[in-house]
């Protein structure tokens, strides 16, 4: 399974905060990634003890996972044309970057995404045959939108079009799955294709897989 939607959203109180932080975030045009500014320690703080971490932290206690596991982090964007997307399998920053290996316990098996801004009918689409590990990904240097950069593995290709032509036919594709929210799969090759303009994403790492999340989910209700 690749994703699975829920009926959660962010009360009216809780969606204001998150905008009023990101009330001067949308005054250049840049393309889609991951806000790093709000992964320092302080920022952390910030957000998982705001009324945004404690509704969601409320809700994923249902499914036996809360957002400590890992940062709460968003995905922002605002470009002038449509972003085709960067195929991508999700991971912990390795400790030790020259070895540029993943390590299980690096591995984000699911993400709990948000949408806070944005077409909610933005595709996501994913490729199961190359997942977490597989021998075939290659050593790349990554940039966030602050120019940091980063090195994590990759699958082969020069350009975003390139690693779809090497993926070929995906297993999987959704467009209307944040409406308003849902589980995604994250341990293998997936990427979103992004309209123009602002979008914002809370995203929460889980160490579980979707299935899981059901299993639990339905032996304790």
């Amino acid at each position: 399974m690749y994703y699975l939607q829920t009926d959660f959203d962010l009360s009216d109180a809780a969606r204001k905060f998150a905008l009023d932080q990101y009330r001067d975030r949308f005054t250049e045009n840049f393309y889609h990634g991951e806000d790093t500014l709000e992964c320092s320690p302080q920022r952390q703080h910030l957000w998982k003890n705001s009324i945004v971490g404690k509704e969601i932290n409320e809700f994923l206690n249902r499914y036996d996972c809360d957002i400590f596991w890992n940062e709460i982090v968003f995905f922002i964007s605002n470009t002038k044309e449509t972003f085709l997307g960067n195929p991508h399998i999700d991971s912990k920053l390795e400790e030790n970057e020259e070895t540029f290996t993943h390590n299980q316990s690096s591995r984000i098996k699911t993400r709990f995404n948000i949408r806070i801004l944005g077409n909610p009918l933005d595709m996501m689409t994913w490729w199961g045959h190359m997942q977490f590990g597989d021998p075939r990904l290659v050593d790349h240097e990554f940039k966030y939108i602050t120019g940091e950069t980063y090195f994590s593995k990759n699958i082969p290709g020069n350009t975003m079009r390139e690693r779809w032509d090497y993926l070929g036919e995906p297993t999987c594709v959704a467009n209307n799955y944040l409406l308003p929210s849902a589980f995604v799969k994250t341990d293998c090759t997936h990427t979103v294709t992004c309209s123009p303009g602002p979008r914002l994403i809370l995203a929460v790492a889980i160490d579980k897989t979707i299935q899981e999340l059901i299993d639990f989910r339905a032996n304790n209700v």
